[in-house]
């Protein structure tokens, strides 16, 4: 996701005030039980499969993948994400617009 960011951003400033995260880098699968974190990996622990390399197919499976329970009881891939932007110092607010910036 961090490599499309400044290709979203180019394409159309709305995005600069979108916050950004990155499920395959910001969330910690292995620590979380997985094997591994590729899309096909995630799937396959949770019991799914899918027609991957196909856009539409992959984010389906990705938002299946977020959207499910996790194995250790954590709760789903999505808070484990939104809990790593939130980790980053900024604050966002329900659209994704930056509310205010802590500095250490």
């Amino acid at each position: 996701m961090r490599n499309s960011t400044p290709f979203c951003e180019g394409f159309t400033e709305t995005f600069s005030f979108f916050a950004w995260a990155c499920s395959l880098s910001e969330i910690d699968w292995t620590g979380l039980g997985f094997e591994g974190a590729k899309l096909g990996y995630l799937l396959i622990q949770l019991g799914w499969f899918h027609n991957g390399h196909r856009t539409s197919d992959d984010c389906d499976a990705l938002l299946a993948v977020l959207a499910a329970e996790l194995p250790d009881g954590s709760g789903t891939g999505l808070k484990q994400l939104i809990d790593a932007v939130g980790s980053n110092g900024i604050e966002y607010g329900p659209n994704g617009a930056r509310l205010n910036s802590r500095t250490s």
